[in-house]
């Protein structure tokens, strides 16, 4: 039988071959996996500043939205002062 610490040579030429082979295994994997995260990330990247736009549209149009409301109210506190006027001035006609 042969025996592998017969021969030191072999047995450590062997075992830096494997440790050889780790590394260069765990280095290309490493490499690939930063490069699929890379992309991952840029993904949510883009993502959040597509969010961020929107955000900041509505704010814009909730801006938007108070103005309007605010027309609106002016608007029927006018129509409201009309027609107080109008009940007024026919109560004085007919009383």
């Amino acid at each position: 039988m042969l025996n592998l610490l017969e021969y030191p040579p072999f047995f450590f030429f062997s075992l830096l071959l494997v440790i050889a082979a780790i590394i260069i295994y765990f280095t290309y994997s490493f490499k690939v996996l930063k490069v699929v995260e890379n992309k991952k990330l840029n993904l949510i990247y883009s993502k959040i500043e597509a969010e961020k736009k929107i955000a900041k549209e509505f704010k814009n149009s909730d801006n938007d939205v108070v103005v309007f409301n605010n027309k609106t109210q002016i608007k029927l506190q006018k129509i409201k002062v009309g027609i107080l006027n109008i009940d007024f001035t026919l109560r004085e006609l007919y009383t």
